[in-house]
């Protein structure tokens, strides 16, 4: 059976897994936990079947790599939400680009 032009399976397996790192990503608060469960569930979806192409397998296979996308975009954009939510993150990126020194986006504001 499918649903959007994907197995039944895959979705399942992503919405376990997403409801797994949102309960760990509630300290984000509700736009923070909504934002990285979104990208989890979407990169999951988006990008198991290029992956799974890539690296070379297929079935079953596809819903575990479903799984490890989602797991980790999830686990990305909350480093990034993070971060952002940090006083002065804007500006520390701006002047990381600008003057191409990445170690510009650790600083601390005073």
């Amino acid at each position: 059976m499918r649903f959007l032009n994907y197995p039944v399976e895959i979705w399942i397996a992503v919405s376990i897994a997403i409801l797994v790192r949102l309960k760990t990503s509630m300290s984000l608060g509700f736009w923070g936990a909504l934002t990285t469960t979104v990208v989890g569930a979407g990169a999951g979806l988006v990008l198991h079947r290029p992956l799974s192409a890539l690296v070379g397998v297929t079935g079953d296979w596809e819903i575990l790599m479903a799984i490890l996308i989602a797991l980790t975009s999830e686990n990305l954009m909350q480093g990034i939400v993070r971060w952002s939510s940090q006083e002065g993150a804007a500006g520390r990126l701006l002047t990381a680009f600008i003057t191409r020194d990445p170690s510009e986006l650790t600083k601390i504001d005073d």
